[in-house]
């Protein structure tokens, strides 16, 4: 985990995201820790502020950022998807998880929820303004993984029965 900027937004059909993670690599802003966060969109969505980046030349503003050091990441613990750190910012910045952004991952800043974002290039974010916080970040996968699971387990309970009622099916030969 580290702090970093993100100082706008970038609106992104989906069939670019490739291009505008190349450009973001290709740049100085990830060696400045400068990470725009990302709205993906699908064909037609309406551009909802920030910086739209469609067409075949994906080019990023260049950002100007503000004075003085982000702060410091003090400490980080991980169990599992749970991640926990501890953090002073001197400024207003974002804390990154170097993980892949999903909807799924929650944030609680010092015990209260708070809204994650998708940074480049596709890591989890979460703004944090000056002071000391304790930051956790959960992924939480939500209903899909259950009912993967529950039909997993009525496949290999239906593959049983039937290997058990049709005896044909474990290669046996009827009549004998």
């Amino acid at each position: 985990m580290e702090l970093v900027d993100s100082p706008y937004w970038v609106n992104v059909p989906k069939r670019n995201v490739s291009r505008l993670h190349r450009a973001w690599l290709a740049g100085r802003m990830p060696g400045a820790g400068i990470h725009p966060a990302v709205r993906l969109l699908e064909e037609g969505d309406p551009v909802a502020g920030g910086w739209a980046a469609d067409g075949v030349d994906v080019r990023l503003p260049e950002a100007s950022l503000p004075p003085g050091p982000r702060g410091e990441v003090l400490s980080v613990e991980r169990r599992g998807d749970d991640f926990t750190a501890d953090v002073r910012t001197d400024r207003a910045c974002h804390l990154v998880l170097k993980m892949t952004y999903h909807p799924g991952w929650r944030a609680r800043v010092n015990g209260k929820p708070a809204a994650t974002v998708q940074l480049m290039p596709s890591f989890v974010g979460v703004e944090l303004p000056p002071g000391r916080h304790r930051v956790e970040l959960r992924w939480e996968p939500g209903p899909g993984k259950a009912r993967l699971l529950a039909g997993g387990l009525f496949v290999l309970a239906a593959l049983f029965v039937a290997e058990r009622r049709f005896p044909i099916l474990r290669g046996a030969t009827p009549g004998r």
